[in-house]
């Protein structure tokens, strides 16, 4: 059991969940004091056109499935004939993809120094899961491996990967469908969650932009309650199990005791793969509540007995 304490739980569903001129004598004044700003607007809206396309130059180039792309956004040369090596800047890599059903991707990512740049400084490899707008969905915090690879759910859409190195990079992404989620979606608040039964599988889906699920679950007596759950992506999902108190909603830790005011308890941290928590409840109503903390989503299923 994991706890955080300093967080007010009491009364709130939500914050249990954790879970951007004047006459005419100034006439004159007021025109030139207009003219100087609409050339100032002119000016930055060329400036921020052009730093638009510097940004999404490459954003044209559209990504297939399973195929790896490579570049670099800088190279170093001898411009100017005197043995020094000068950095060039070619922009930043930002890759279309089409998502035609709700599924999820997996990126993998490579880099290498770049030959021949002797003394230049290595910095580290951002890279970017952006949506139609160019929002930031998700952000891979690994900025100094020189290879990895993280998952991203996505509804159908466009998206752009975004990468920023001074290396040499290869990425891809491995798109997999997951179908449409049957039957009714899990409520967004426990007061309107509807009853699970005990050993009924359900399937669900987390997106980065998605609310915090909650499931009803009725304990006939006290005893042990397992929860199954088997996660398709690698992030990290917390599990919670929850009862009111008379108007207050308060977490419940695996010993089966009901948390105070300022403390939650989490059953579990979990991610890709089976997992199974186990705890102690005593006979009532209790809810599970699942929070993604990795910003990644999450498709999985999940029964208790």
């Amino acid at each position: 059991m994991k706890e955080q304490k300093n967080f007010s739980a009491s009364g709130n569903e939500q914050g249990i969940g954790v879970t951007r001129e004047f006459g005419k004598c100034c006439g004159r004044r007021k025109n030139r004091g207009l003219q100087k700003g609409a050339w100032l607007g002119f000016a930055m809206a060329i400036c921020c056109t052009l730093l638009f396309s510097i940004r999404a130059s490459a954003g044209d180039v559209t990504m297939q499935n399973k195929k790896w792309v490579s570049g670099q956004r800088y190279s170093y040369t001898d411009v100017n004939k005197d043995g020094e090596l000068e950095e060039q800047d070619h922009g930043i890599g930002c890759y279309k993809i089409k998502i035609t059903k709700p599924g999820y991707i997996r990126v993998e990512v490579k880099t290498s120094p770049i030959p021949g740049a002797k003394g230049y400084v290595s910095r580290g490899t951002s890279v970017r899961v952006l949506d139609s707008r160019k929002k930031e969905i998700y952000d891979d915090p690994n900025v100094y491996a020189e290879k990895r690879d993280f998952d991203v759910a996505l509804k159908k859409g466009i998206y752009y990967l975004e990468i920023d190195t001074n290396k040499k990079y290869q990425m891809r992404y491995t798109f997999t469908a997951t179908g449409k989620i049957k039957g009714k979606k899990p409520a967004v608040t426990a007061s309107k969650a509807s009853l699970l039964p005990a050993g009924k599988t359900v399937k669900g889906a987390l997106y980065w932009d998605s609310y915090v699920p909650y499931y009803k679950i009725e304990v006939p007596k006290k005893k042990k309650v397992t929860i199954s759950f088997n996660g398709k992506i690698n992030g990290e999902i917390g599990i919670q199990i929850l009862a009111f108190k008379g108007k207050e909603f308060r977490t419940i830790n695996k010993k089966g005791k009901m948390d105070g005011k300022d403390s939650l308890s989490w059953w579990d941290f979990i991610g890709r793969g089976k997992n199974k928590v186990s705890g102690k409840l005593a006979e009532g109503t209790y809810y599970i509540c699942l929070v993604d903390f990795s910003g990644r989503g999450q498709y999985y299923t999940m029964k208790w007995k």
